[in-house]
C-alpha cells in the first residue's frame, strides 16, 4: 500500500526492473520530430499562401518597360486615376516617348491601376488613396512624400547613390515591393 502514496515500489528478488531511459528518448525523438514536420508544413503553406492586404508582386512586363529607364514605382503609391493619365501621355512621358505597344500598355494599365493606391493595407497606399483627388502624376509632388522628406537637405538627394528625389530605391530597400518599412531605410552617406 506504501507504494501506492509515494509511487516507489521496493525491488523484489525475480522483479524486472524498468528500463524507462530508453522509452523517455525515443518519445522526446519522436515530439521533435513531429514538432519539426508541423514546423515545416505550416512554414509551406505560408509561402505559398497570399496574404489579404499585402501589396502585390510585379507584373514582369510592367518591370520590365518602366524600370528600363527609371526604378519600377510599386503600382500602390498613385491612385488609379494618375496611372490613367499616366499611361494615356506615354508619347510625353516626362519629356520622353515612352509609348508602347497597344497590347502592353493595355496589360501594364490594368495591372496599375487594379493594384492602385488604396489596393493594398500599407500606409503609402492608404494616404496616397486619400489623395486622390488630386491626382498627381508625381509621387514626389503628393502632400504626404513632402511631410516624410520635407526635413531632408537637398545635398541629400544630390548624392551620387541618390541623384534626385523620385529615386526612393536609394535610401527605401522595399520600395519596389510598396512597403516602405521604416526598418528598410537606410540613406547613403554618399
Amino acid at each position: 500500500a506504501r507504494s501506492m502514496l509515494t509511487g516507489r515500489k521496493e525491488a523484489r528478488p525475480g522483479d524486472h526492473p524498468v528500463r524507462d531511459l530508453p522509452a523517455k528518448g525515443l518519445l522526446a525523438l519522436f515530439l521533435v520530430l513531429l514538432a519539426g514536420a508541423g514546423l515545416w508544413s505550416a512554414d509551406s503553406m505560408l509561402i505559398t499562401r497570399e496574404f489579404d492586404g499585402l501589396p502585390t508582386a510585379f507584373d514582369t512586363t510592367t518591370r520590365e518597360e518602366c524600370s528600363a529607364c527609371h526604378m519600377a514605382y510599386h503600382p500602390s503609391l498613385l491612385p488609379a486615376a494618375s496611372w490613367q493619365a499616366l499611361m494615356a501621355g506615354l508619347s510625353d512621358h516626362f519629356g520622353e516617348d515612352a509609348s508602347l505597344d497597344p497590347e502592353a500598355a493595355d496589360r501594364i494599365e490594368t495591372w496599375l491601376t487594379g493594384n492602385a493606391a488604396g489596393a493594398a493595407d500599407t500606409l503609402p497606399s492608404h494616404v496616397f488613396a486619400a489623395t486622390a483627388s488630386t491626382a498627381p502624376f508625381t509621387v514626389t509632388a503628393t502632400p504626404f512624400w513632402r511631410s516624410r522628406h520635407g526635413d531632408i537637405p537637398d545635398a541629400v538627394f544630390s548624392r551620387t547613390r541618390v541623384r534626385r528625389r523620385s529615386n526612393c530605391v536609394a535610401c527605401h530597400a522595399d520600395a519596389e515591393s510598396g512597403l516602405f518599412s521604416p526598418f528598410s531605410i537606410h540613406v547613403p552617406k554618399e
